[in-house]
């Protein structure tokens, strides 16, 4: 018996240090993708000063900013979780989900529909490099 409980003692801690190196993980992850977004920004504020299409560019800052902010929302509801040694709750996990998969077609389809760019110039656009993060 006393074997059993060591066991599952042993996996038990196992279990928390593969969650809190998962969320470790995961914030490093998150300030990966906060540089990347950054320069991504600086690339879009270049390429609309020298565009001289300043609606464009505010269409794209605008949505850039929003996914830096819901970014730094998930950076701290990881790092709070590493502090409490807790869980983030599963609804933000989904949540973040939906907006980091959804969020390059909406931007693409923000270009298309808003007559700001044709098909093909969609295609060299700085939202489509999000795509690769």
């Amino acid at each position: 018996m006393a074997r059993e409980s060591t066991k599952s003692e042993d996996d038990f801690l196992r279990s928390r240090a593969f969650e809190r190196a998962s969320l470790k993980s995961e914030s490093y992850r998150i300030v990966a993708l906060l540089c990347v977004l950054g320069a991504l920004l600086v690339f879009v504020i270049i390429r609309g000063v020298a565009t001289e299409n300043y609606l464009l560019f505010a269409g794209q800052a605008a949505v850039l900013a929003l996914v830096v902010a819901h970014e730094i929302v998930m950076l701290r509801a990881v790092r709070s979780a590493i502090r409490d040694e807790t869980n983030v709750l599963p609804e933000l996990w989904v949540f973040n989900i939906l907006i980091e998969s959804q969020l390059p077609t909406v931007a693409l389809l923000v270009l298309l529909l808003a007559g700001w760019m044709t098909p093909s110039q969609v295609l060299v656009a700085p939202a489509i490099a999000v795509y690769f993060l």
